[in-house]
């Protein structure tokens, strides 16, 4: 009566190193997605900056961009 119970606790370890396995092969892939992500927000925000005409607005975008170029630049690193 115990091998069934063993069996099925042995088939779910092996699904989940199984799903470990794939997290680590994908990583990159979530990594440049998120770069891509920031970089997509960098541009948006530079077209909001050309248009408004509010100094303090522009010190707000300005402090967001470099955020964003940050994180663009850590999330695309190797």
């Amino acid at each position: 009566m115990g091998v069934p119970v063993l069996d099925s606790a042995l088939r779910v370890i092996g699904e989940g190193i199984k799903y470990l396995n794939l997290l680590r092969k994908t990583s990159h892939v979530r990594r440049l997605r998120k770069a891509v992500d920031y970089g997509e927000e960098f541009i948006l925000l530079f077209y909001d900056l050309v248009d408004e005409p509010d100094a303090g607005e522009k010190r707000d975008i300005r402090k967001r961009m470099n955020y964003l170029k940050k994180k663009f630049f850590q999330y695309n690193q190797g």
